[in-house]
């Protein structure tokens, strides 16, 4: 069941294991819209993340860069070290994330909570 992100504003999120706010395992989906972009921020744990559909675009740095945007199709999977800034956007359409870690686990903007709005 898709739920209101009350980490980022505007995406939903379906919880499969766990919130990810307490210590142990957590497993969850993301869904991102169409246009949305999600300034450069960083996370607390190691992640994997397995794009299930759209075309979810990565890129890494403390800056959003579109032109170090990478495509990533569904099917695709990568993992992220704790710490590693990274921004996101799903220009073409909406894209569905799901993300497995260790938490407790946040979101930590490189720069300001108001850089997860739409660019």
């Amino acid at each position: 069941m898709w739920e209101p992100n009350p980490r980022v504003p505007g995406l939903g999120v379906a919880r499969i294991i766990s919130k990810g706010t307490e210590a142990g395992n957590y497993v969850y989906r993301v869904k991102f819209p169409k246009g949305r972009v999600v300034q450069a921020h960083s996370h607390p744990d190691d992640r994997t993340y397995t794009v299930l559909s759209g075309t979810w675009y990565v890129g890494w740095g403390e800056k959003f860069d579109e032109s170090t945007l990478i495509a990533l199709k569904p099917g695709s999977f990568y993992t992220e070290p704790a710490g590693v800034p990274h921004f996101i956007s799903t220009p073409d359409g909406e894209a569905i994330v799901q993300i497995t870690g260790v938490g407790p686990t946040t979101i930590h903007y490189i720069d300001d909570p108001a850089h997860a709005s739409k660019k």
